[in-house]
This record gives structure tokens, sequence and C-alpha cells, in this order.
């Protein structure tokens, strides 16, 4: 964030540039307060906080002439010339605001917050000056220090469009420069005929500080230890974790009903089960972690690992087959097709005899019983002596040899 943050200096208080009357400073210095307009090239949030600025500059410009009215003529009616410029003011502000939201920006800054309106704040101490109100009017001293204090602020405005968020240093030394001469002019006023009212210094000093709530609207440093602008902490420094980021804003913090970076959802509470977990990630299969009702939750939606998709433990059964772990899985309980039961794949000598492909199947690599080693059924003429069955087996139909067509022996 590059706005302005007040340079509160006792030498070179800028709240002397925007609450006192500002003769000299012409509306045509001030472009209008439509951010778009001010600097194209700028980032939005310099030229919203400008536009904050430039509305600043402009009522203080315009209430100057008002005092200068009643300066002629003791008189004037101030009050309707200050909600004049109130008016024409909230409208600027508006502008900015809306400009800056089509965006999707905002700053800080409204007539209240900017101590815009006469009647109240700053304004209404100006109106309260002993230079205003202890003096004989028409008075050439008042006016005198009127041009003077219009010549610093415009002297100090160009330091501001010089320096705008980018050197804090920059504007003091430039408004070193005007402060100078505006205390040069200041007791230059008083050669001709005397007036009264406070010290420069002292007029300075308390309009200074009156201003300080306008400190949103010039540098904002994060890590300077002072919320400014559009930040919504600084703790004085730039660690993150700490309670305030390094971006000035605050940790996210599970639990306290905000939805802040790295959190899909904050319900105020770290209970599981209600639609947000305790690590305010929305209650879902796939979310990474396991909540009500979910066996597990892997973060994916892989079917043939530890955890299926739909957030139930891989088991045998299940229809899926388990990488790694299983051999095939149909689904069912049935031993007698190509996947048995226990998610093992079906072959000969598992003792289970596979239907449409195998005739038997009973566990073993014997020969000589009523299965041979490739599942198929002992017979006559297969080459194998049936144990107990067959006397021979010469796996031919001769009969004139020493064992007969029918396995038997030859005599």
């Amino acid at each position: 964030m590059n706005a302005m943050k007040t340079v509160s200096c006792n030498r070179f208080p800028v709240g002397a540039v925007l609450g006192l009357p500002l003769i000299l400073l012409l509306l045509a210095v001030f472009a209008p307060a439509d951010v778009s307009a001010a600097n194209p090239n700028l980032p939005v949030d310099q030229l919203c906080f400008q536009g904050k600025i430039r509305a600043v500059q402009y009522s203080a410009n315009q209430l100057a002439k008002c005092h200068l009215r009643r300066a002629r003529k003791s008189s004037y009616d101030f009050s309707a010339c200050a909600a004049r410029v109130l008016s024409k003011v909230q409208r600027r502000i508006s502008d900015t605001d809306n400009a800056a939201a089509e965006q999707n920006f905002s700053c800080p800054g409204d007539v209240t917050t900017l101590q815009l309106d006469a009647t109240s704040g700053w304004q209404a101490g100006l109106v309260a000056a002993s230079i205003f109100q202890s003096n004989p009017l028409p008075n050439d001293c008042v006016g005198k220090r009127n041009k003077a204090l219009g010549k610093y602020a415009f002297k100090y405005s160009g330091c501001w469009t010089k320096n705008f968020g980018t050197d804090r240093d920059g504007v003091v030394s430039c408004a070193s420069r005007a402060a100078s001469k505006l205390v040069k002019k200041w007791a230059d006023a008083e050669r001709r005929e005397s007036c009264t009212s406070d010290s420069v210094a002292v007029v300075q000093a308390a309009v200074d500080a009156a201003m300080d709530a306008n400190a949103g609207l010039v540098f904002v440093e994060c890590g300077d230890g002072s919320v400014d602008g559009t930040e919504l902490c600084d703790d004085g420094n730039l660690v993150s974790g700490d309670g305030c980021e390094n971006d000035c804003t605050p940790t996210p913090v599970c639990g306290n009903g905000l939805v802040e970076a790295g959190e899909e959802c904050d319900d105020g509470n770290l209970a599981v089960g209600d639609g947000c977990n305790s690590v305010c990630a929305i209650e879902v299969c796939g979310n990474g972690v396991v909540d009500a009702g979910e066996a597990c939750d892997d973060g994916n939606a892989v079917d043939t690992d530890a955890c299926l998709s739909d957030c139930s433990a891989a088991s045998c059964g299940d229809g899926v087959t388990w990488s790694g772990v299983e051999a095939c899985d149909d689904g069912n309980a049935v031993d007698t097709d190509a996947c048995l039961s226990d998610c093992s794949a079906a072959s000969c000598g598992d003792g289970v005899t596979w239907s449409g492909v195998e005739a038997c199947d009973d566990g073993n690599a014997v020969d000589t019983d009523a299965c041979l080693s490739d599942c198929s059924a002992a017979s006559c003429g297969d080459g194998v002596t049936w144990s107990g069955v067959e006397a021979c087996d010469d796996g031919n139909a001769v009969d004139t040899d020493a064992c007969l067509s029918d396995c038997s022996a030859a005599s």
C-alpha cells in the first residue's frame, strides 16, 4: 500500500496545510476527486487515497474563501457557505468511492472521519480561531496571514504531489522550505497593522494534532506499528504467524467466525459434523480431512488406493481392486468365478473349481488322484495311473501291449 501517512513533525505539521485558510489554493490546482482521472498510471489504491486527499484539500480551499468573505464583511453567513462546501465535498468523496469500487477496491475516509464538517472537528476550531474572531474587520494583518497560510498550503500540496506514497523524508524536506517562508511572512504581516492570533508554531501544532485522524490518507507502511489505510492490523513487524501477517492482515485463526486466507469456511467453532470441520475446511469427501461419517479421506478421487473416492476404506469385496494389495475384486463372495472371495485370482491348484474353466481342483499337484495337477479329471487313457482305480494307464487304446485300453494289466 502506497497511500500517504501524516507527517507529524513539530516544525512542519501537515494539519496546518489542510485546516487553515488557503486563499491562494485555487480550485484549478486540484483535479476532481475521480480516481480514474487523477493519474491512470497509479495503482488503484494510490488513486483512491489520493482522491480522498484532494477532497480534503478542496474543502480547505473552499472554506478559505468562506473565511475571506467573512473577513471582508463581519455579517457574512459563514455557516451557509460552509454547508455548500460540505455538500460538494460529499459528492467528491462519493465519486472517489464509486470509481474505486468499479476496480474492486475501497479506501477509508468519509466526511465524518476526515473531519470535513465545518461545524465539528478541526474545522470548528478554525472557525473559532482568534485570527478570525479577535480582530476588527477588515484587518490588513489578518489578510496577510491568510495569504501566507495560503501560499504555504500551495507549496505543501506540491510536496504531496511530488512525493505521494514514495518518500516520507522528501515531504518533510519540501515542507521545511515552505515553512521557513511562512514563519517570515507571519511576522511581516504585523508591520503595518497588528492582529491577535497564536504564534505560527502553536497554530500549526494545534491543527496538526486535530488532523491525526487523517493519518490513513498518507504513507501507509505495514510494520510501522500503526494501523492505517486498508491495514487490518499492524504489530510493528513483518513476521507472519504472530497474529498479524506481513501484509497487515490478521493471521488466520480457524474458529473465529471469519473466513480468512487458507480457509474454506469458519463457523466460529472447531466442532466437526456441522458442515465446517476443525481446520475450517468444508466437510465434504475429498477435502483430505476425515470428517464425521467418513472412514477415511485422502483428498483424492482415486479408487485403487486404501481410501475409495466415497471416503470408505478399501476392502476385499468392495468391487474395486486395491492396487498392490488385491489381485482382483469382483464385489462378491463367490469362489467359483475368476476372482475368489479373498480377492485372489482363480488358478489351478487353489482348491476351488473355477466354473467353466476347470473340471476339478483338489488344491494339490498329485496326478495319481481323481484330479490331475492341471485341474482336469482323472480318466483312463490320460497316461497317469489313477491310484486305487486303475491297474495301469499307458495313455493309449492299444490292447496288445502290457496295459489294456481299459487300464487293466495284460495277462
